[in-house]
């Protein structure tokens, strides 16, 4: 008997990404011309499609803690890692590559219910922003993650750091 074979719904044209009337919930699909994969989600009755996965994310970046600047007004925060190195990588254009908790609790890439990240082109003139639709008020927690990061990972093995970011990856 030979084995089953699962195919998933697939397009090799390029940029092509499935509308919410193609996807089932939770159906995979992939653009094979992109290297990219998109499921489709449904939170408090919006659907939407996301990208979960493309041929561009080589590396993660933890991010600094940026909650000595939470005060209960402030939205805006730059983004920075290894002890305030600013980005300047221009792929990290998406919400969607960045895993943030604030106190606790995942925030969602959405300009009405999490953050939304803005900039990145420049160290200097034009630092990655990110901006929370509601202000973290004193005393929260945060950490953050940022996956697609072009470079290689540097590391010359698996470090704890690493095997856990995979771990939320996958």
């Amino acid at each position: 008997m030979a084995a089953p074979v699962v195919r998933l719904r697939r397009s090799a044209t390029q940029g092509a990404v499935p509308t919410t009337a193609q996807l089932d919930l939770g159906e995979v699909a992939i653009n094979t011309f992109d290297g990219k994969i998109f499921l489709k989600k449904d939170q408090s009755g919006t659907e939407s499609i996301v990208e979960v996965l493309s041929d561009s994310i080589t590396e993660f970046r933890i991010l600094d803690d940026i909650s000595s600047g939470f005060n209960g007004t402030t939205t805006n925060f730059t983004l920075s890692y290894n002890s305030g190195t600013n980005f300047v990588n221009t792929e990290i254009t998406t919400a969607a590559r960045l895993l943030i908790s604030v106190g606790g609790i995942i925030q969602e890439p959405s300009a009405t219910k999490g953050f939304t990240i803005s900039g990145g082109t420049d160290a200097t003139t034009d630092p990655l922003i990110i901006s929370f639709v509601e202000a973290p008020a004193t005393g929260q927690t945060f950490w953050g993650i940022v996956f697609g990061a072009s470079a290689a990972p540097t590391t010359g093995g698996i470090t704890e750091e690493l095997a856990i970011a995979y771990s939320i990856v996958f």
